[in-house]
């Protein structure tokens, strides 16, 4: 999946901290599926646009997944267990989990707003609206297909075309 499209999706929900299959490398079909599969994981009524409702609906499921203690916050270990638990795609090389796993510290640090080592759903929320409001290119509340990078709604603005 390409990295436009996980950023994207990360605005969503939790991408940005529960972990995906979008996160996940994946080439050719096994992309599309991927995007078609998360899509419909998150665009839960079928109506081609995810709100910002369905999208917190979604994360708050995928982070009471990662909080495996339940204490109401996930911690660096519970976050990479997660997103090390979709295997798809090839495997990686050993560099390249390396720099995975340096990538999700530093998303984990940007997002424990009080340094605690702990993210809560309040830490979450800010980041996850405003990559939701940056999605939602035609400000009508929902992010459609045609909004993400690449596609046409971003094209038309002047944006330029996402690198692959």
């Amino acid at each position: 999946m390409t990295m436009t499209l996980r950023l994207s999706l990360a605005a969503l929900g939790g991408l940005l901290l529960a972990g995906t299959a979008v996160a996940q490398p994946a080439t050719g079909g096994a992309r599309d599926a991927s995007r078609d599969r998360m899509w419909g994981q998150l665009d839960t009524n079928n109506d081609g646009r995810i709100t910002r409702d369905e999208g917190m609906a979604w994360l708050q499921g995928r982070f009471q997944q990662a909080d495996t203690d339940r204490d109401g916050a996930i911690s660096l270990a519970e976050m990479q267990a997660v997103r090390g638990s979709h295997g798809t795609g090839p495997a990686a090389a050993p560099a390249q989990d390396g720099r995975r796993a340096e990538m999700r510290a530093a998303l984990f640090r940007g997002l424990d707003a009080n340094s605690d080592g702990r993210v809560t759903m309040d830490e979450v929320r800010p980041a996850v609206e405003a990559r939701f409001r940056a999605a939602d290119a035609n400000n009508d509340g929902a992010v459609t297909r045609d909004e993400l990078p690449g596609r046409g709604a971003r094209r038309e603005r002047g944006d330029a075309p996402a690198a692959r």
